[in-house]
């Protein structure tokens, strides 16, 4: 099941549960991560798209958080629970430096940007940039 249907589907639960804070955030999600997919000749989103809706919607919470009042921020919390259930697993410092080292080994003429690029591809939404960074930067 790919992850835009999924968020369709609960937010059909959401729905039917009654719940107004999840059926809001999911409503709001569902259509901004449509978006890339419509807007690149209407076809669904990828995963990787809808991750990075996610994340997008994670910092705009955590943002919010910061000036919240208490009601306010029970609301968000809440939102920021159910936005972080749909990211993948993420990677320990141990398994990303794992995959950096590999890819240098096998690039021996790699860049910064290689590197990232190369993680971008394949491993989207499964590692923290600022620590893949931090490792790369060891490695050279």
């Amino acid at each position: 099941m790919t992850l835009i249907s999924q968020i369709k589907a609960d937010q059909l639960s959401a729905r039917k549960c009654k719940n107004k804070i999840a059926t809001s955030l999911l409503t709001t999600l569902l259509s901004e991560a449509s978006q890339p997919g419509i807007n690149d000749g209407k076809r669904e989103s990828t995963d990787n798209e809808v991750i990075s809706v996610i994340n997008s919607f994670i910092k705009n919470n955590k943002i919010a958080q910061e000036n919240a009042s208490k009601d306010i921020l029970c609301v968000l919390q809440e939102e920021l629970a159910i936005l972080v259930s749909y990211l993948p697993e993420q990677y320990t410092k141990d398994k990303l430096t794992e995959i950096i080292s590999k890819y240098i080994n096998n690039n021996p003429d790699f860049t910064i940007s290689s590197v990232m690029q190369y993680l971008r591809q394949n491993h989207s939404g499964k590692y923290e940039g600022r620590m893949a960074k931090e490792i790369i930067d060891t490695c050279i």
